[in-house]
Order: structure tokens, then C-alpha cells, then sequence
């Protein structure tokens, strides 16, 4: 028995003279550990899967990820420019859907005759258009901060963001052409 306790102290004393022993600290305090950012590289895959679900017009996989992406902790100096991108995001997301929705029940509404109800779809139609347009300006501007606040070089989320000005604009094609559609039908019920 005394042998065993001499050989364990014999290691012990063996492994505490040992150079990497020596640098382990004994304790961390938790408030002097420093808060790291997300890495860049996967914040640009979230945001990239998020935009692209957009543009496929999947918004209820699009807000999902989204909802997802706020679970990533942030360091309190960078939550602020986080928080923000990310509401506007999911407003213009939001707005974007409710758009279609307008624009695809002004569409069907049409081909049942039912031309107040397609005025009153594709009123709601424009009017959810500008609040997306006016959140995407908003947008522009906030990606820029956010793309230096989280070291995100070269413009890359600006860049895919702007993928959502070609939807906005598509859909902006989408209620010119189906305000002329009801103005054609409008005057040609007045010729009858």
C-alpha cells in the first residue's frame, strides 16, 4: 500500500513539473473571457439561405430561418446592428408575401369577375409594394453597417440583398400590368 502511494506521488510530482502543467490556470473568471462574434463566413450562408428563400418566394421557410438565425448569440456591443438588420429583414420578407398574396388573389379575382374585389386586392397589392420598397431602403442602409460591424468583406451581403430589389421590381411589373388588365376590362364594360 505504501508502495502504491509512492508511486503516485512520484507521478504527480512528475506530471505538476511538467511545462504545459505549469500554464494551466487554475481558474477562468468568467467575465474576464472575451465575447467573440459569429464567424462572417457563416453569418453569410444564413443570410444567403434566408434571401434565396425569399426569392423562391418560400417566405414560410424564408422567416423560419430567419427566426432560427436569432438563436446565434451576439456579443451586447453588436446586438443593437443584429437586432435591427434583422427586424428589417423580416419586415421586408413579410411585406413581400403579403404582396403576392395580393397580387395572386387580384389575378384570381379577375378571372372570376370579380372586378371590385381586384381593384380592392391590387389597392392593398401597391400599398404593401411601397412598404416593402421604403423597408428595403432601409435595408441598403442598414447592411452597411452590418457588414462592418461583423467583417463581412467585400459587399457580399449587399450584393445578395440587392436580389431582393429584383423581386420588388418584378412584383411592381406584376400590379402594372394588372391595373392595365383592369383598365382594359373596366372600359370594355363600358363599350358593352
Amino acid at each position: 500500500m505504501k508502495k502504491n502511494h509512492a508511486i503516485f506521488l512520484v507521478i504527480a510530482v512528475f506530471l505538476a513539473s511538467l511545462p504545459i502543467m505549469q500554464n494551466m490556470p487554475r481558474h477562468v473568471n468568467p467575465s474576464e473571457i472575451p465575447e467573440t462574434s459569429p464567424n462572417m463566413v457563416d453569418l453569410l450562408s444564413i443570410y444567403t439561405i434566408i434571401i434565396d428563400r425569399a426569392v423562391f418566394e418560400d417566405y414560410v421557410e424564408s422567416l423560419r430561418n430567419l427566426d432560427e438565425s436569432m438563436k446565434t448569440y451576439i456579443p451586447k456591443d453588436l446586438k443593437y446592428i443584429y437586432d435591427r438588420f434583422n427586424e428589417l429583414l423580416r419586415n421586408e420578407i413579410d411585406m413581400l408575401n403579403t404582396t403576392k398574396k395580393y397580387i395572386d388573389a387580384t389575378e384570381l379575382s379577375i378571372v372570376l369577375g370579380l372586378l371590385q374585389d381586384a381593384r380592392r386586392n391590387l389597392s392593398m397589392a401597391t400599398y404593401t409594394l411601397a412598404e416593402a420598397n421604403i423597408t428595403y431602403i432601409e435595408l441598403k442602409e442598414s447592411v452597411k453597417e452590418f457588414e462592418k460591424m461583423f467583417k463581412i468583406p467585400g459587399g457580399q451581403l449587399t450584393l445578395k440583398l440587392s436580389s431582393l430589389e429584383k423581386l420588388i421590381l418584378r412584383y411592381f411589373n406584376d400590379v402594372t400590368s394588372l391595373s392595365k388588365k383592369l383598365e382594359a376590362l373596366k372600359l370594355s364594360l363600358i363599350h358593352i
